[in-house]
């Protein structure tokens, strides 16, 4: 992903091109392949590129458009850019402008209403100097990063990240304490807007921001809608349909300038994405896709790395590992990483680090993942529903079979109970027994970490009451149901953070389950195709015939070697780390009791770590980044 800042100052004000200078050089590791600025008089805007597509090679950013002075800087990927081509009357001499200039035509030609002729992976703005207006937006799903604030002599700032903004000198280093409580309290995202720093915000997905005589208007411009349900006559025919929407999609996403790679582990979602790439490609005639893989040192005692082995028998692939027991290659660029995450919540990606490392000590500059498929085809509330519609024996069905699916970790009754609360307690008796309790069940959150007083304070009881999803949701028709779902900002933040832990080691991320295309089919399939109880993504298994290994395609449960890699990284540098905690102490002690404080410095126990404790560290090492 390409790096985007830019600065549109209020009238009577002029813009210091240090300021912009500054911001281009914290993107910069972003966009190593070249870097630009362009000043204008109100405005200012910045560009360092990460060359990952032809057309990226056609224009240098920021782009002026000579008759109307209109000036554009993107992070962009276009799925669209044949169908746009003509829409906008260029014919074949569209073949020679970028992704940027394209969006800058549509600009031109449509307005602000530019954005409804958009399909891709996008964050741009463009300065108008005919309105003296600043216009901005950003992708339909957030695949491309965009915060914005308005600075201290009234400038709005605009960047790919917080970092860049923060390097302009127009905001103040001021920690917002709702994204603390939220991160201590397991509110992994509580909306779209929040920051880490007061005075920063991130533009939502689907939304556009404009802002012009002193007045900064945000309005959303698309919502997931799902289309008319889909009746097909068998399983096989909705296999079929899935695959042509899902090799489309994968089909976009290969377009490449070089240095084309994907993650690969031993589930279904990443297979499915390789496996496919990796048959389009052979298809071509294209070299083998080069594939990278997380595993531990033995197959046979980890289902995990078995699958992952497996998976890279696939025809057409170069595949990579990656083995927790020999970190020895990545440890200092993994400890680099790890002390600059841009969030707290980015501190236990250890795993899809060291993966995406080795990919770009290969040369990869492109990864294909499938961290979306759990939002493309999550199971939702089938069994919720069932039960509220009074199919008791089906739900039970449905119950069984995610519990054979799952296996011993599964908790049959309690998952069990908390669906029958969903569907069978009034929306009315829940309210009552909120009030007469005091407030939400607060079971879900870690608050045996946070200080009471700061709970108090921040009043997180009723920032998770205000973020959990919506038992109504259930009153939906299945479909809208899941379009909403899609949506959830909990769901998001985990793609938002594979894609800048991918930006922060050099590489853009890029995901076929977030496209919208792909997402309204799902919207429209029955809920049965999605999940039938025995089986989550049932549809997909179907679809990955002959492409996938059986084994692998028909894999029941999950695991996860995440923690692997985070405990022989921090076996390395706890003696270090230790020291940071101790010295953001004045800082965490507002917010953490202290015996919880006493224990994570408590590196003697390191193979006993809490999960609580790595909270604590990676909390330390961000203050001690930033603050």
């Amino acid at each position: 992903m390409s790096g985007i800042c830019g600065i549109a100052a209020p009238d009577n004000a002029s813009i210091e091109r240090r300021a912009l200078e500054s911001m281009v050089g914290a993107v910069e590791k972003r966009g190593p392949d070249g870097s630009h600025v362009w000043f204008g008089g109100q405005a200012a805007l910045g560009h360092a590129l990460l060359a990952t597509t032809p057309a990226s090679l056609l224009e240098t950013l920021p782009l002026t458009h000579a008759e109307s002075g209109c000036t554009i800087t993107a992070d962009v990927r276009l799925d669209n850019r044949e169908a746009l081509i003509t829409a906008l009357g260029l014919s074949g001499a569209g073949n020679d402008v970028g992704d940027g200039g394209l969006i800058l035509r549509a600009y031109l030609k449509w307005g602000e209403d530019c954005t409804d002729h958009l399909i891709g992976d996008f964050a741009f703005a463009i300065w108008d100097p005919r309105r003296n207006a600043l216009f901005a937006a950003r992708d339909h799903m957030g695949i491309r990063p965009l915060y914005y604030g308005r600075g201290r002599n009234g400038s709005i700032v605009l960047a790919t990240t917080c970092e860049a903004i923060l390097a302009s000198g127009l905001f103040e280093r001021s920690i917002n304490e709702r994204r603390v409580a939220d991160f201590l309290g397991g509110l992994v995202l509580a909306d779209h807007v929040s920051t880490f720093f007061e005075g920063i915000d991130r533009l939502p997905p689907a939304h556009r921001l404009t802002v012009q005589n002193g007045e900064t208007l945000i309005e959303r411009y698309w919502t997931l809608q799902p289309p008319p349900p889909l009746h097909l006559r068998d399983d096989r025919e909705y296999a079929e349909a899935f695959l042509a929407v899902f090799e489309e999609a994968v089909r976009c996403r290969l377009e490449n300038a070089g240095g084309l790679g994907a993650m690969l582990s031993g589930g279904l979602d990443s297979a499915s994405v390789a496996g496919v790439a990796g048959r389009i490609l052979g298809a071509e005639g294209a070299p083998p896709l080069p594939t990278f893989s997380a595993v531990g040192p033995d197959p046979a005692d980890c289902v995990e790395t078995a699958m992952a082995r497996l998976a890279a028998t696939m025809p057409g692939l170069d595949p990579s590992f990656v083995d927790f027991t020999k970190l020895e290659p990545y440890q200092d660029d993994l400890r680099r990483l790890t002390e600059g995450i841009a969030e707290p919540f980015d501190g236990l990606m250890t795993l899809p680090r060291a993966v995406y490392l080795c990919a770009r000590r290969k040369g990869t500059k492109i990864i294909l993942h499938g961290v979306g498929g759990d939002i493309a085809l999550g199971r939702g509330t089938r069994t919720a529903r069932l039960l509220r519609s009074g199919h008791i024996l089906r739900a039970i069905a449905e119950h069984r079979g995610e519990r054979d699916f799952w296996g011993a970790e599964y908790q049959p009754w309690s998952a069990f109970g908390r669906a029958a609360r969903t569907a069978l307690v009034p929306d009315w008796l829940r309210s009552l027994k909120r009030a007469l309790s005091g407030g939400p069940d607060t079971s879900a959150l870690e608050f045996d970490l946070i200080r009471p007083e700061f709970a108090e304070r921040i009043g997180l009881t009723r920032r998770l009451l205000e973020t959990r999803p919506d038992a109504g949701r259930l009153s939906l028709p299945d479909a809208e149901e899941r379009a909403q779902a899609c949506m959830d900002p909990m769901f998001l933040s985990g793609v938002e953070r594979f894609n800048r832990v991918a930006a922060d080691a050099g590489l853009e991320a890029r995901d076929p389950f977030m496209d919208i295309r792909l997402l309204q089919f799902c919207c429209s399939l029955p809920s049965q195709q999605r999940s039938n109880g025995n089986w989550s993504k049932v549809i997909m298994r179907r679809a990955m015939e002959g492409i996938l290994p059986d084994d692998l395609r028909w894999r029941r449960g999950k695991s996860h070697l995440g923690p692997d890699f985070t405990r022989a990284l921090n076996r390395r540098w706890s003696r270090e780390w230790d020291n940071t905690i101790g010295a953001t102490s004045t800082h965490l002690q507002h917010w953490i009791r202290d015996e919880e404080l006493r224990a994570a410095s408590d590196w003697n126990r390191l193979d006993l770590i809490r999960y609580q404790d790595y909270k604590i560290l990676y909390l330390a090492l961000w203050l001690a980044r930033y603050v």
